[in-house]
């Protein structure tokens, strides 16, 4: 018997008596959560390869937090952040946290709540809208020739201190350390381009030369301090990298890949995958890279279990695959112009392709339905479809976790 925890506090206890398991991975325990403002006040001032950030910084600054979607403990790291500034000497009126246009939209990361209400009043929290082009400024051409639009608040900044998740290298829909500027705070043109099935779908040489796009922005916007979280368990920072920008993406990756990585021997017939955490975790964007993650250690002609209390409204792309004859004409749809859950759609469509999907979620019966997605309503159900099956993989924290096949 393994335990599967999904959710806010939700878990199924899966028998593995008929089914063979081959591996259980990234179902680590829960852990007292780190002090965040002990945290990042200490390595703000130890930062790798760099002065402490208060000697780089002055009192007239104009600071932007740029905060990436769904950093676990995102919004109370960047109030510790703000607290910092501030106890540096950094005029609060200066300082701006910017949020992401899709935890705008859910209402979620709100830094300002966790700080006093001195800071509150002084501090501003701006909703990024792609769309607005007057909150928009033209940074550069690009190498490629493409104009780059970004929210003004960056453009105008002193120093821009962008906080990102780690991912691994190949997750589709994370393009690197300075993801958390772009194209997360573009225009809605850029955004689209980067959530096309082919930027989406993007390795080896094609996935790099999207990378260094990104990797220009940081580099024309001057970003030389850096801050990474390093994921835990549910809504959870393991911990929190600071300092250099190449500093930070080597340590906080060899964080990442110590955590989260897991050797597997083969792959399996069933893959049992959860997604931990509160709201801002059950996400489509966390239910596409849980496919992902399933998909890399799945045989083909399986079966992926998702295990989630995701229960948001689907985007435009779902709604597209819903209402479409086949997955074909659907992808055909969203590929000129993409919504924000391309990347959900074009995981499950990809997966649907090699194996049965199922998922444990919050979702509306009938949706699944229409997506061709059995619902898995109890324990029993679950328990009765992995005995049908020779070997399963279990697949803890499933956005975050990553497996390498000793037979590849």
């Amino acid at each position: 018997m393994v335990t599967l925890r999904y959710g806010s506090s939700s878990s199924v206890e899966l028998e593995f008596d008929r089914c063979t398991l081959v591996a259980e991975c990234g179902n680590r325990e829960r852990r007292a959560p780190i002090d965040v403002v002990e945290r990042v006040s200490e390595v703000l001032d130890n930062p790798v390869g760099i002065p402490a950030l208060a000697k780089c910084v002055t009192p007239s600054d104009q600071i932007v937090i740029a905060l990436e979607e769904g950093v676990p403990g995102g919004d109370e790291i960047a109030a510790a952040v703000v607290r910092y500034l501030a106890d540096a000497g950094v005029d609060p009126d200066g300082i701006i946290v910017l949020r992401s246009a899709a935890d705008a939209a859910r209402r979620s990361g709100n830094c300002l709540l966790h700080l006093p209400d001195e800071l509150q009043r002084r501090v501003r929290l701006v909703d990024h809208d792609p769309n607005d082009q007057s909150g928009l400024a033209f940074l550069a051409t690009s190498k490629s020739g493409s104009p780059i639009w970004l929210n003004r608040a960056l453009t105008d900044a002193d120093m821009v201190l962008p906080i990102g998740c780690v991912h691994g290298r190949a997750v589709p829909g994370h393009f690197g350390l300075h993801g958390a500027v772009y194209p997360t705070y573009a225009d809605a043109e850029a955004q689209e381009k980067f959530r096309s099935p082919r930027a989406l779908g993007a390795r080896g040489r094609h996935r790099r030369s999207i990378v260094e796009a990104v990797e220009e922005v940081g580099w024309l916007l001057g970003i030389v301090f850096a801050i990474q979280v390093v994921p835990g368990v549910a809504d959870s920072a393991e911990d929190v990298v600071a300092g250099a920008v190449d500093a930070v993406r080597r340590r906080s990756r060899g964080l990442y890949q110590k955590i989260w990585r897991s050797d597997v021997p083969h792959r399996a017939r069933i893959v049992v995958a959860g997604i931990e955490g509160g709201p801002d975790q059950q996400t489509w964007r966390n239910l596409a890279r849980s496919l992902v993650a399933a998909m890399e250690c799945v045989e083909d002609e399986g079966a992926i279990v998702l295990c989630c209390e995701l229960a948001e409204e689907p985007g435009k792309a779902m709604e597209c695959l819903r209402r479409a004859r086949n997955r074909e004409e659907a992808v055909r749809e969203i590929i000129d112009s993409p919504p924000d859950d391309a990347l959900a759609v074009a995981q499950l469509v990809r997966a649907q392709e090699r194996v049965d999907v199922f998922f444990r979620s919050g979702l509306d019966s009938e949706l699944l339905e229409d997506l061709m997605i059995p619902a898995i309503e109890s324990d029993d159900e679950l328990n009765r479809l992995i005995s049908r099956f020779p070997d399963g993989i279990l697949l803890g924290n499933a956005p975050f976790t990553f497996t390498r096949i000793a037979e590849s």
